[in-house]
């Protein structure tokens, strides 16, 4: 979108996102999260390049959804509300596994659902139906209810477990995008953060190291780690290869990657 706004003349292009951003002493841009704590959305952003972050505008950042509710009723401005989802936007006239389908030309059979100590316990409807810590839908009785643990693609099998068996402390993250300067940072020791690890999960207390992976430059602070490890406080629930990981000191986004 930036790129398309470059080529049409643009300086700059605005979103509605619940994100601030301002400039630090050398005017890179820094990232931080909206004030309205129920819409912020600094998660879905985290992995913008420092080009496209000082070059967006983000109005909304610094109001409540409420508040820019009433300034478009002052405005008269409409609609003023419309039905929120939070479903993925562009996805209207189908499901899903249909989009996945549609889009990948994948072929997906269904198969069984084993239990962690490979009982069978049902059939699933294809694995791309599925995602980790998912519970609706599974139809696999037990004397507590199941969840995706984890997706087995070579053997087409879904492995689930009860809730207590979804909480990890520890998670690798992979393609991180640091949003703050290398030099901020001594890789020599631990780096105390708060880790998101989802949209809907609240960032919690958590202990960033350089992975094994790291090189010596990285050490050396000539470089940014690629790959880090996680260590929680306390054990999260339904990490998720796939999914995001974003790094907080207080407010403001220091990095992000993908979790493995």
């Amino acid at each position: 979108m930036y790129d398309a706004a470059v080529k049409l003349g643009a300086d700059t292009i605005a979103t509605g996102h619940y994100i601030r951003t301002e400039r630090d002493d050398e005017e890179n841009p820094v990232l931080l999260k909206g004030l309205d704590s129920l819409k912020e959305q600094s998660y879905f952003l985290s992995m913008l390049s420092h080009r496209q972050l000082k070059n967006t505008l983000f109005p909304l950042g610094e109001y409540t959804k409420q508040e820019v509710i009433e300034i478009a009723s002052e405005n008269h401005l409409v609609p003023l509300e419309k039905k929120e989802s939070q479903d993925i936007c562009f996805i209207h006239d189908s499901t899903f596994a249909e989009f996945i389908v549609s889009k990948t030309g994948m072929k997906f059979t269904p198969g069984d659902i084993v239990t962690t100590d490979n009982k069978v316990v049902g059939r699933h409807r294809g694995l791309h139906c599925y995602t980790i810590g998912q519970r609706r839908g599974l139809n696999c009785p037990g004397p507590e209810p199941y969840y995706v643990k984890s997706i087995d693609m070579i053997n087409n099998r879904l492995i689930v477990g009860f809730r207590k068996e979804l909480y990890s402390d520890t998670l690798n993250v992979r393609n991180v995008n640091w949003l703050s300067p290398c030099t901020e940072f001594s890789w020599d020791k631990p780096m105390k953060v708060m880790t998101k690890i989802r949209y809907s999960h609240t960032d919690a207390p958590s202990t960033l190291f350089p992975s094994s992976e790291s090189t010596a430059e990285t050490l050396n602070k000539t470089t940014c780690p690629n790959h880090i490890k996680i260590i929680f406080d306390s054990p999260q629930f339904a990490v998720t290869p796939g999914q995001g990981a974003v790094f907080y000191k207080e407010d403001k986004v220091i990095g992000a990657g993908i979790i493995q």
